[in-house]
This record gives C-alpha cells, structure tokens and sequence, in this order.
C-alpha cells in the first residue's frame, strides 16, 4: 500500500468526518493488519485501504505509519483512535437508551466470549433465562482460550476469563471461585491400588501442558514430607479430553469440580485425596472499562453473577 502524499502542514478539515470511514479505520487500527479488519468489516482490504486514505485526506494528515506490520499508529492516529471509540460506545448507548425510552426490551448485538469448558458446561446451560427475557438482542457466543486480543479488537464485547488480565483499558467484576478435584475412575483406582499419594507415582498423569505445571497447584499444597512424582504425564489440551481419559482409566485428572460434577455423580469418576487443599482460581468478567455501563453488557453482569458453577442460574431476577 502506497502513502498517500500530504502537502504542508497539517489543516483543519474543510469537511466533516465521514462515519463509516471513521469506523473502517477504528476497526482497522484495533487489527494487526488491513487484511484481518477487512475480514472482520466484511469488505475487501482495497476497501480498507481507500476508506482510510481518505479519511487521512479529510483530515489533513496521517493516521496510519505505512511502512509497518501490524499496524501501527502514528500520534494524531492514536489519539483518534482513542476518540472514535469513547463516540461509537456513546452512540451504542444512545440508541439503547431510546429503546429503553421507548418501552422496548434490550435490542442490538452483544458478543459474548468464554473460556471452552466454562462456556460449554456453564454458561451454554444457564444461559436460556437470559436469552429469554431479552428476545430483541443478538446475542454471539464464542468459547476460546484466546479472549483478550479479540476484547481489545472489539471482536467481543465481554468474556469470561479465569486468568487475571491487569490492563487499565479493562474493567473486571469478580464472579465465582473455582475448586479443583483430583479425580479417577473406579477402575484405575482398584487396579492400581490408589490409598495413599505416594501410589499416584503408579499411573499417568493427564495434563494440559507437557511440562506439567499444571500440577504444581496440587504437588505444592501436600502435607509436609510427601513428595510425588509422576511416573508419565499424557499432555492433553483441553479438559474434556481430559475427563474423557480419565473415564476410561488412561490416568488421574486434576481438574475444576464444576466440569465433573455428573461424572462424581454418576461414579464413573471418584475422588482422591479430597484432605489435600488445591488453591482456587476466580473467573472474572471483562469489558473495556468505558463499555461497562451500556445497557446490554451490564444486564449480562448482573445475570452472570447470579449464576452457580455447581447449578446454573440462581434465578432470572436482574437480568
């Protein structure tokens, strides 16, 4: 892509902004290149390119440093970069305010991300009174390990994470604890004859990374003087994979209670070592911080606190 050429210094605008060049470049400058914002604006990358080209001429100079992947902005970029989206919040706000206004239910768009097996066990199943209560919303949901960029890229309007994301730019509203279980199938446990910890040294181990820091939260938290070591760890990426080995016998799973609760239920998974204190996480709710009172994500706030990890929803009141 060519720069375009600026002559002089930089002039006050002679016309006004055009709306939907100012979004085709908000969307571009939250991507890392043109070709992702015109995937994401349903457009061709030439559409792109010209929408901010001439957005660089109405406005005097430029917006966008050319001669760098991913995109990079340059200072006056930045800042309306910065601009652009304190305005389209503003505006989803007013037009959910005259909705509201007008005795309507919540209408518009509201994507929604999740981790995978929360989003699958969780909020797939409690979701419903929700989505209920507010027929006129477009609700999205995609359930990823990865949240944040696509947050930060307005690819999503919320998520709910378990890891802890220290970005100003992020609000962060604290929903629920997450306990972990130590976890095998009757079978593993009578063959391999699991009584104490030391016997765990017998069986694999199931983990979702091959290095097996996954089990520190456990292997750190024994009574003093036990000490264990897996004989072999069987990486998988995702818990209910997981889960599904352990079902099977292939290994002993440490994983959040709440994604095993019918397999403990059922017998088909048991318990091991419940005396053995395994810290817990905390899943949290994120949104751009100036996004956090628009009346759609904090209707979803209030109802995904009302939701249990072990039950679903608590009731629909608030939501």
């Amino acid at each position: 892509m060519n720069d375009i050429h600026v002559q002089g210094d930089p002039v006050i605008p002679r016309e006004s902004f055009d709306l939907q060049q100012l979004y085709t470049f908000y969307v571009a400058a939250g991507s890392r290149t043109f070709t992702e914002a015109s995937e994401r604006l349903h457009v061709s990358q030439s559409a792109v390119s010209h929408a901010v080209r001439k957005l660089e001429q109405s406005a005097g100079f430029r917006l966008i440093v050319r001669d760098r992947s991913p995109v990079r902005l340059t200072d006056q970029g930045q800042r309306l970069y910065e601009t652009c989206g304190r305005v389209f919040a503003d505006l989803r706000r007013c037009r959910e305010a005259l909705q509201k206004s007008s005795g309507r239910n919540l209408a518009g768009r509201l994507r929604i991300g999740a981790t995978v097996e929360f989003g699958n066990s969780i909020l797939a199943r409690g979701a419903a009174p929700f989505l209920k209560r507010h027929p006129r919303l477009e609700v999205q949901f995609t359930f990823s390990h990865d949240l944040v960029r696509p947050l930060l890229a307005d690819d999503l309007d919320l998520i709910i994470d378990c890891r802890v994301h220290p970005r100003e730019e992020l609000f962060r509203a604290s929903l629920f604890r997450e306990t972990y279980v130590l976890a095998a199938s009757p079978g593993l446990i009578g063959s391999a004859r699991l009584r104490e910890i030391g016997d765990l040294e017998r069986v694999p181990w199931l983990s979702l990374d091959t290095g097996g820091e996954w089990w520190q939260r456990f292997l750190t938290h024994l009574p003093p003087g036990v000490g264990v070591n897996p004989r072999r760890l069987l990486p998988v990426n995702h818990l209910r994979g997981i889960i599904h080995l352990a079902m099977e016998g292939a290994g002993v799973a440490l994983v959040p209670a709440y994604c095993v609760q019918s397999e403990l239920a059922r017998g088909s998974l048991r318990q091991l070592f419940p005396e053995v204190h395994i810290p817990e996480d905390r899943f949290f709710l994120y949104c751009r911080e100036y996004r956090r009172s628009e009346p759609a994500i904090a209707a979803f706030t209030r109802f995904v606190k009302g939701l249990r990890l072990d039950q679903g929803p608590v009731s629909s009141a608030g939501a």
